[in-house]
């Protein structure tokens, strides 16, 4: 066989309409010494049978079929493992090329000595066509800020890689790959391979023809919200691999990250120099922004059932002579149900951006931990609290330690071992462009259960000691979730209250008037250290219109929730909310079964093991 010039990947799913047109337009080819590698990515309709009609009748297509629907960016991955082409090119298969798309382009290639050749794109809607791409002449270019100006489509805010073809020693000298498990899975390759490229060509009289279908990979509205979350996972790599390397991107491929959008006011935020006001008109010059900041996630963790822990805590509390809140002492504050487990495979599967995971513990490791991972650190209580202070039981007084965990960065995220990551959100999900902590909040307590509640009247004092202390109201309650830190605002609170807070450090189980950690999150609102973002059950950063049309179609997306261990149908509360975090709050009035059943529900919304867990251990 001659010499293989260009390798074509098109990954193939549930396209019999489109594929007989797309494999034609790859085997009718002017130039022949290609080959086309088709992965049919678990197909339930007739694509795989199609694919095989065509291998009997030309060699040149190879066919890979996978077990089962892995999606298009781990499909491409596999195409780029078998590749033997001087260059390499991908096809999706409901889309098709010219004839002479290959050869114009690998001719071009070897003309200019190009690692990256692009051709036009033309889209095809279902009442119109339209060019995305246009080149009007051949242009070179390898200054880094003019590649992506060539490989940028018309409305400057995407990067396509169907159109082009690349030199194949770059995709392997760099291991650059597509994201896997995403939507817009081409942004990754598309920075990598422009950012490694020596130099880009155009080709200006050849067309990749882009078919844009309702119910295709990238255009389907899914009440999930995967699209939304998947547009942030790619364009926050984006923006993190460009701050890395200090690329310089077009203003509109930041425009992601909008946080506010309605009919009046249109802003948004990245790391560009400017802001876009009223409808996007106006521009308002902005400070850049640091999309690379690290952001730890610190948990407390405790096995109640282990017998040197629990041989203590019943020794301390015998000193009490019962001089005690039964609910300071209540097995679900103690118990442990393998929460940090499923919550490290939801912070694995959501939140995979997060720097260091830090495990506050007394002495104990989780079985099933691998505390040889590099992400993972096991910090015994005894390295950060004073030996006067040990042993604790309290909650509320290791809190108050938090910031003094050794090594753990400025901006940190905290929360106990039963909540979890609901769905993919990133950094800025907890923290401003600016770095600020986003504060989030709900209703007020009810002060129906002041006489019955510990933690009601706790938080009711913190927001009572606020108003004493700057005459300013505060009602609103904790969401009983994930907060955001920073080290310097949580241990400049603890240096204002200190008198309340050296108080609670000392008790080793809750006791009334405890200082509770919301307090920093009042302290940092009123000193304009952090921005309140008020608990709804509809974004409120929609537009009304849009709000209004999701509460009609009860298309509910949350920040959080708490899904009571009692709750009849976690599963359906789930799927109604879609939160970005949620928590199953054990705690008075749950028994073992109710338990158990969490524990199942958490097994089959979180099957797949963690990095962080032994591959060997089986429970």
């Amino acid at each position: 066989m001659n010499k293989i010039r260009i390798s074509i990947i098109i990954p193939v799913y549930n396209v019999e309409k489109y594929l007989p047109k797309c494999l034609d337009s790859a085997i009718n080819q002017t130039l022949k010494e290609i080959e086309i590698i088709c992965i049919n990515d678990c197909s339930t309709d007739n694509s795989l049978e199609i694919l095989n009609n065509y291998a009997q009748k030309d060699c040149r297509i190879k066919i890979i079929n996978l077990e089962k629907n892995y999606g298009q960016g781990y499909a491409r991955n596999i195409g780029l493992e078998k590749v033997c082409g001087d260059y390499t090119g991908f096809i999706d298969a409901d889309d098709w090329i010219d004839y002479d798309f290959c050869e114009k382009l690998y001719n071009t290639a070897i003309k200019y000595n190009a690692d990256i050749v692009s051709a036009n794109m033309l889209k095809h809607k279902k009442f119109f066509k339209r060019y995305n791409i246009l080149h009007k002449k051949h242009y070179i270019k390898s200054a880094l800020k003019d590649k992506i100006n060539l490989c940028k489509d018309k409305k400057n805010n995407f990067f396509y890689v169907i159109n082009k073809i690349y030199r194949t020693s770059i995709i392997k000298d760099n291991e650059i790959k597509f994201a896997q498990g995403h939507i817009y899975e081409d942004v990754k390759f598309a920075i990598e391979s422009i950012f490694y490229a020596n130099s880009i060509v155009t080709v200006p009289n050849t067309t990749y023809h882009y078919v844009e279908r309702e119910n295709s990979s990238v255009k389907y509205t899914d009440k999930e919200g995967k699209k939304q979350q998947d547009l942030v996972f790619a364009y926050s790599y984006l923006q993190d691999f460009a701050q890395k390397h200090k690329i310089i991107l077009p203003e509109r491929l930041n425009y992601y990250t909008s946080i506010w959008y309605n009919p009046f006011i249109k802003t948004y935020l990245g790391n560009y120099k400017y802001k876009q006001f009223l409808l996007g008109l106006i521009p308002i010059k902005s400070s850049s922004i640091d999309f690379t900041f690290p952001v730890d996630m610190v948990y407390l963790w405790v096995d109640g059932e282990d017998e040197i822990w629990s041989h203590k805590k019943n020794e301390f509390l015998k000193e009490l002579n019962n001089n005690f809140n039964e609910q300071a002492t209540a097995k679900g504050r103690f118990v442990n149900n393998d929460e940090l487990k499923f919550s490290l495979r939801s912070l694995e599967k959501y939140a995979s951006w997060i720097n260091k995971i830090y495990i506050v513990t007394d002495n104990q490791i989780p079985k099933w931990l691998d505390t040889n991972n590099p992400k993972i650190k096991v910090v015994f209580h005894k390295d950060f609290i004073p030996n006067e202070n040990l042993p604790l039981f309290n909650s509320e007084a290791i809190e108050c330690y938090l910031p003094f965990i050794p090594k753990l960065s400025e901006h940190f995220i905290y929360g106990n071992d039963d909540i979890f990551f609901g769905r993919y959100i990133n950094k800025f999900f907890f923290f401003t462009f600016d770095k600020k902590p986003i504060i989030r909040l709900k209703h007020q307590v009810s002060p129906k259960y002041i006489l019955t509640s510990m933690y009601t009247r706790s938080i009711l004092n913190m927001q009572k000691i606020i108003k004493e202390e700057f005459g300013k109201e505060i009602p609103y309650a904790p969401h009983h979730n994930i907060d955001a830190y920073t080290k310097s605002l949580f241990i400049e609170c603890i240096n204002h209250y200190l008198r309340y807070f050296l108080k609670t450090m000392s008790h080793k189980f809750r006791t009334e008037g405890d200082i509770q950690r919301v307090i920093v999150a009042y302290y940092g609102l009123v000193k304009k250290y952090g921005i309140l973002k008020f608990y709804s059950r509809i974004d409120r950063f929609l537009s009304i219109f849009e709000r209004l049309k999701r509460r009609l179609k009860k298309d509910y997306c949350t920040d959080s929730i708490v899904m009571n261990m009692k709750s009849k149908n976690p599963y359906g509360k789930l799927r109604k909310y879609k939160p970005a975090l949620f928590c199953t709050n054990d705690g008075e009035g749950i028994t073992d079964f109710d338990r158990r059943r969490t524990k199942i529900f958490l097994e089959e919304t979180f099957p797949e093991k963690s990095e962080f867990e032994l591959p060997d251990y089986n429970d």
